[in-house]
């Protein structure tokens, strides 16, 4: 009994035993299967799949945003892991997202650019992280550095292959306004000094190119002959692009910056919407370019893609944005400055709380054009519609989202907006303010249309003028039109702001409106009158080495060079009148020379005088001798005057007498009615026959006149004999006009400028009223004596800063190009 079950025992063992590495076994095999067919086949699977092909497409050596993993196979790495900046902190869906961006010292300090290398990235979101950390802010007081506290944790998506990094679209505009992003026909790439400089590109040096021989260029012919195909895409010709100067034949308007750049494309789109209907659609994608790179409206594609807006970046070397030797590259103006400027405001100070002011330089009552009412300059003084300084409570919603994003505090703005016809005298309006221009009006003649019916008929002429009437300005857009009426300390006001600007080496991005655009054009008329650009004028006043800024046409396109040009004429005349008493009158002086018509002409008079060779001295004789030259020259044509009427009276009373009776005198010729007798203008002036009542006409020939009746031989001398000894006269003042020297004085208590025009006697003068809120006076007691020369340094400064805002590169691309983007973007 105890045998057999021992047997049976064993037996059971047996079994058990053979099962359980039966049961090893299979689960080896099972694992060796799972192993080597399950595994390969997964990892194959996860290869294959976009999220692995899109981070094998990312290109990141320095492992800086995505880690390079552990790799398994050729193309499969796992473990990867991604810190990617998080430059949309409010992302969750596409609404309206306000987070702050930027600390509020950020957006008041100054933004430092510095040189990057981006070779070790291949996608754009990744150069554009990197170009945010290029910039390094410092505090406008301190100077001390600021922490922008761009954290991480970003949001990466990964779609069809390839990744892109969601960032909020105000980061966009915040790199927008520090790069001067717009329509550049330069592609913001700086521009050197080569063999073609019509060349837009980045240059390289000629050694880097190898130099072909004859026998090779022939070679090469031969090949390319033998191995052309019977159809070839030909490339599309680029017209090469030039500055333009004075003379060009390019177009002399503010319109054309708006229009789309030639690298716009038009590409057809899949768009979704709101009800998950799907359309094809065609936009175009606009691309504006920087100082810093180029970015491109890609907009939405097929897939999740489809929810945001895609862009994409590309970034300038450094090569291509820095000049040879620079380390940094300092923003003179902060970001608020940047995003007031660019949205149509000026920044003036802070009130009393420590708000920013600015001044909205929107028309006051949009287009001229298109005013139904029309008031004329003779219309009552109190039917003209004023204008002043008001303040204003709204801003649009999309520019309150901005400004809180990027951290830029409320502002207190003022507008100008209609004030009540009663709350200034009617007689305050109409009224010249003593002593200003001469107490003159401008020549009606010249403005006015005649009163008849067919005044409708008659095209308006666009020439815009300003007119200082007491503590009132009228504007008008056309001749014999005063549209607007506005208070003179609040226009003046943006525009001694205007003209106190610290211009960047960049520029600024400006909106431009065509209220300001008029009335700053007259003030750069000085700047394209051939006297300035004469080399006389140049030596007297020192400006030989800023002649360049005066072959350019002010309000054409935006271009580096004329920048460039205009910053070295601006540096020159702010340095000009640093030391001089003339500096704290200057902004006064610079809003007189804009609104005032007859100071400009003073003025341009005193640079047609400097235009002339001042060195001449052919004519050194004694003032005595000249006086009692013009006293002689007085006396002869005295004596002429009398000798004709005295040989005429006679010839006139036998005419009266006896009408058919023939003439006397032997030197005289019977005559009819029809004999016309013809004298050439140039020894014969209109004035002379006009003093002696003679009638006449004019010749068809442009040089002659001529005389319906027969003129005696005396009567011939007598008229010669006048006209040079006029002429003669005429050179003689005009030669003590040209070298006599004016001098303006200026008296703190009264605030009058007077501008004697004869230095020596002090006895013809013009005087004008300027704004004491602009004098920057350090006392009240005492004049001020300005010369000559320095007024119209003050005069060249302001219609080169008035020339800065109308070059200046418009904002209105970058605008627009934000302003089509969704809340947050794809950045590729």
């Amino acid at each position: 009994m105890s045998a057999s079950n021992a047997g049976e025992s064993n037996s059971s063992d047996l079994v058990d035993l053979t099962s359980n590495i039966g049961t090893w076994v299979g689960a080896t095999i099972g694992i060796i299967a799972l192993v080597g067919v399950i595994a390969p086949f997964l990892a194959i699977q996860a290869s294959l799949s976009d999220n692995n092909r899109a981070m094998n497409a990312v290109q990141d050596l320095p492992q800086k945003y995505v880690t390079r993993g552990y790799r398994l196979t050729k193309g499969l790495r796992v473990l990867r892991r991604i810190r990617v900046p998080d430059l949309s902190p409010g992302y969750i869906t596409n609404a309206p997202d306000t987070t702050r961006l930027v600390p509020l010292r950020a957006a008041l300090g100054r933004w430092v650019l510095r040189p990057r290398d981006y070779l070790p990235w291949n996608t754009g979101w990744a150069k554009l992280a990197e170009v945010i950390e290029a910039y390094e802010v410092r505090d406008a007081a301190s100077n001390s550095p600021v922490e922008l506290g761009v954290k991480g944790g970003g949001t990466l998506e990964v779609v069809n292959s390839r990744t892109a990094l969601v960032v909020n679209k105000h980061w966009i505009l915040l790199l927008g306004l520090l790069g001067r992003y717009g329509k550049r026909r330069d592609k913001g790439v700086l521009q050197r000094t080569g063999i073609r400089r019509d060349f837009e590109g980045e240059r390289a040096s000629i050694r880097h190119f190898e130099l072909q021989t004859e026998e090779k260029k022939k070679e090469k012919k031969v090949m390319r002959e033998s191995t052309a195909f019977e159809w070839v895409r030909k490339k599309k010709d680029s017209r090469p692009w030039s500055p333009t100067y004075h003379g060009s034949r390019s177009s002399d308007t503010s319109s054309d910056e708006s229009s789309f750049d030639e690298s716009d494309s038009e590409v057809i789109s899949l768009r979704r919407s709101a009800y998950g209907e799907w359309t094809l659609d065609k936009k175009v994608q606009s691309k504006i370019h920087g100082a810093t790179g180029t970015m491109q409206d890609l907009g939405r594609h097929k897939g999740s893609w489809s929810y945001l807006t895609s862009i994409s970046f590309v970034p300038h070397t450094a090569r291509e944005t820095f000049a040879p030797g620079t380390l940094e590259r300092v923003d003179k103006a902060s970001i608020q400055t940047l995003f007031w400027l660019a949205n149509g405001f000026l920044p003036c100070g802070r009130t009393t709380e420590g708000r920013q002011t600015v001044i909205s330089m929107e028309s006051p009552a949009g287009e001229i054009e298109a005013s139904d009412q029309l008031f004329r300059d003779h219309d009552s003084p109190e039917n003209l519609p004023a204008f002043s300084l008001q303040e204003s409570l709204d801003i649009p919603m999309s520019m309150g989202n901005a400004m809180k994003c990027l951290g830029i505090p409320e502002p207190k703005v003022l507008q100008f907006l209609p004030i009540h016809t009663s709350s200034s005298p009617p007689h305050q309006r109409g009224d010249n303010e003593p002593g200003t221009s001469d107490g003159k009006r401008l020549d009606r003649n010249q403005e006015d249309h005649s009163a008849s019916g067919d005044e409708k008929d008659t095209p308006r002429i666009r020439s815009t003028t300003l007119r200082i009437r007491g503590p009132w300005v009228h504007y008008s857009k056309y001749v014999g039109e005063a549209s607007w009426v506005f208070l003179r300390k609040d226009l003046e006001r943006p525009l001694a702001v205007l003209l106190g600007l610290d211009w960047d080496d960049w520029g600024f991005l400006i909106q431009k409106d065509q209220f300001w655009i008029s009335i700053l054009k007259n003030a750069t008329a000085i700047l394209k009158q051939d006297t300035v650009r004469e080399p006389a004028f140049a030596g007297s006043l020192g400006l030989t080495s800023q002649m360049k800024a005066f072959r350019w046409i002010v309000r054409s396109k935006f271009h580096p060079q004329k920048l460039a040009d205009y910053m070295n004429l601006d540096q020159f005349l702010s340095t000009s009148v640093q030391e001089s008493e003339v500096l704290p009158l200057r902004l006064a002086l610079g809003t007189l020379f804009i609104m005032d018509a007859s100071f400009r002409g003073a003025i341009e008079k005193v640079c047609e005088r400097l235009s002339k060779n001042t060195e001449d001295h052919s004519d050194d004789r004694p003032e005595s001798e000249k006086l009692a030259e013009e006293k002689e020259l007085l006396e002869d044509l005295e004596n002429i005057e009398k000798d004709y009427w005295k040989k005429i009276a006679p010839r006139s009373e036998e005419k009266d007498a006896d009408s058919d009776a023939s003439v006397s005198n032997d030197d005289e010729a019977e005559v009819t009615e029809e004999t016309w007798t013809r004298f050439s203008l140039r020894h014969l002036d209109i004035a002379t026959l006009e003093l002696f009542r003679i009638e006449y006409e004019l010749d068809a020939d442009p040089t002659g006149v001529m005389i319906k009746r027969w003129v005696p031989e005396w009567e011939q001398n007598i008229l010669w004999d006048h006209t040079a000894k006029s002429r003669a006269l005429a050179e003689r003042r005009k030669e003590d006009e040209e070298k006599r020297v004016g001098v303006l004085e200026y008296e703190y208590t009264s605030k009058q400028l007077k501008w004697y025009l004869d230095e020596k006697t002090k006895t013809d003068s013009r005087s004008w009223h300027l704004n004491e809120d602009l004098v920057r006076a350090p006392s009240s007691e005492r004049t001020v004596v300005i010369s000559e020369n320095e007024i119209v340094l003050v005069g060249l400064w302001a219609a080169n800063r008035a020339a800065l805002w109308l070059s200046s590169q418009d904002s209105k691309p970058l605008l627009d190009f934000i302003e089509d983007l969704d809340p947050h973007v794809y950045v590729l």
